[in-house]
């Protein structure tokens, strides 16, 4: 196994594992709060795939960059980018799809 392969599922081990409850608030008894379950479960995903995201992009970004695939190098940039703006900061994602369907309709 490669050292950027074993790098790479590091970095997931490490990112999907290391607090799967940490976006969760804590109710006075101790328990967890299950009201906001939605907000809680796409605040959780948003820390961890964020990251992950990052890392993955920079990868398979020098890899392809090393092999002199200038295409596929901006289709990686771009598809991040794209997917970013979903897991990163979904609000500017919805804000940005409501202003073109006002434009539009």
């Amino acid at each position: 196994m490669s050292r950027i392969r074993l790098l790479v599922l590091a970095t997931v081990a490490a990112l999907l594992f290391a607090h799967p409850t940490a976006a969760l608030p804590q109710k006075p008894g101790g328990g967890q709060s299950v009201r906001q379950v939605g907000d809680n479960v796409a605040d959780l995903i948003s820390n961890n795939l964020g990251p992950l995201l990052i890392v993955l992009i920079g990868t398979v970004g020098i890899a392809a960059f090393m092999a002199r695939s200038i295409g596929q190098v901006v289709m990686i940039v771009a598809g991040g980018l794209f997917a970013g703006v979903f897991i990163i900061e979904p609000s500017a994602a919805e804000s940005l799809f409501k202003d073109i369907y006002d434009a539009i309709f």
